[in-house]
């Protein structure tokens, strides 16, 4: 992020049901958000960031 704004995070199973979400008021440059994923399977999942006008939507790998 190179200028400083809200940015939310939001983890969603294949099927497109939110699981987990987070909003942390972000400040420039690199920005971390501890995730739990306590309660989760193992598995795949989509997760999306959003800070100000991007948004960027990823996979992610659940493996213990």
């Amino acid at each position: 992020m190179s200028r400083p704004s809200t940015a939310t995070v939001k983890v969603f199973n294949l099927l497109g049901e939110k699981l987990w979400s987070q909003t942390s008021e972000g400040r420039s440059g690199l920005n971390k958000i501890v995730f739990d994923a306590n309660g989760l399977e193992d598995g795949i999942y989509l997760y999306e960031v959003q800070a100000g006008d991007t948004r960027f939507t990823g996979r992610m790998v659940l493996h213990r």
